[in-house]
């Protein structure tokens, strides 16, 4: 048993004294990567959410990847997104504090234990800012059927009847301003067989596929063959993902772009799938500044997403 302490904070301030806040489980129980309060209240997953599992692999090299952004953490263990909790009362107790790692104690007898970790590795969220106010859709262009969220945080493209097809270009959830450099952070979830991609660097808002370019949203899940750059986190037309990441459908998937001069990374749900030179390949020519949109793919397609946030890179 250890964890990650993560907005921890500690007795008088003092180096000795006890750790308290939330801390991510590491554990062989079944119980890994869920969120426990360490002497701040015990569990902070609610127990009808803390169902065990068997991601933690014993013995194994595991991947954790932590967001903590505003009252929300979210943990993904090898790539399944294990937790999505909103604590505001941690959040109000805890809004910041040291990352540690954890050593646990052991019974009488026990052990010896071993913990290792490795690549550890800290991306500073609060330069960004989100496209998506939870409340309208201000700096936002689209003739299509988006449909905000009771949550605050999420909206669903929900074509209209007799709406097929991708496209609709104007049907596009698209931003009023251009960005060049950037790290663009989103969220989202498809049903079976879903269809949608994430644009960027579209110099025309009417020819996103010849003027832009596309990483793909698609239920890739129980693809078995290989991969191609049509699948999902794929650039279009360009280069297909290292690996099939994608989470199963109606669960959300979490895709980060990087996109700084002609440098492009992508990574989907924690693992970098995409590292390619722009200038290299098919897009080239492809501008390196533009809008940013959302595709609206047609019916059937009803996808939802959230949490959107861009990191614009001077």
């Amino acid at each position: 048993n250890s964890g990650v302490q993560i907005r921890s904070q500690s007795v008088d301030d003092k180096p000795e004294g006890r750790v308290n806040g939330p801390q991510v489980e590491i554990s062989t129980d079944g119980y890994a990567a869920y969120v426990y309060g360490e002497s701040a209240g015990g569990w902070m997953t609610p127990d009808a959410d803390r169902q065990q599992h068997v991601l933690f692999k014993e013995n194994q090299w595991n991947s954790y990847h932590i967001v903590a952004y505003g009252n929300t953490i979210q943990v993904w263990l090898n790539g399944k997104q294990v937790s999505d909790l909103t604590h505001e009362e941690r959040f109000k107790s805890h809004p910041k504090g040291f990352i540690g790692l954890q050593v646990h104690g052991i019974g009488s007898g026990q052990g010896p234990f071993e913990v290792r970790w490795r690549n550890i590795q800290l991306r500073d969220l609060s330069q960004f800012k989100n496209l998506y106010n939870g409340s309208d859709l201000s700096g936002w262009k689209t003739t299509g059927n988006w449909i905000l969220q009771d949550d605050h945080r999420s909206l669903m493209i929900q074509p209209r009847a007799g709406e097929k097809g991708w496209q609709r270009y104007d049907a596009y959830l698209w931003t009023e301003k251009k960005y060049k450099d950037f790290v663009l952070d989103v969220e989202y979830a498809y049903p079976k067989d879903g269809n949608s991609g994430v644009y960027f660097r579209v110099a025309d808002r009417d020819d996103p596929v010849a003027k832009g370019i596309e990483a793909q949203v698609l239920d890739s899940s129980a693809k078995k063959a290989a991969l191609t750059a049509h699948d999902h986190g794929g650039i279009v037309g360009t280069a297909a993902p290292s690996a099939n990441v994608s989470q199963p459908p109606n669960a959300w998937n979490r895709m980060v772009v990087t996109c700084i001069g002609t440098h492009l990374q992508v990574e989907l749900n924690g693992q970098e799938i995409i590292d390619i030179q722009l200038d290299q390949g098919p897009m080239k020519d492809r501008p390196l500044d533009g809008y940013i949109g959302f595709q609206d793919h047609g019916e059937p397609n009803n996808i939802l997403f959230r949490d959107i946030r861009i990191r614009e890179v001077p």
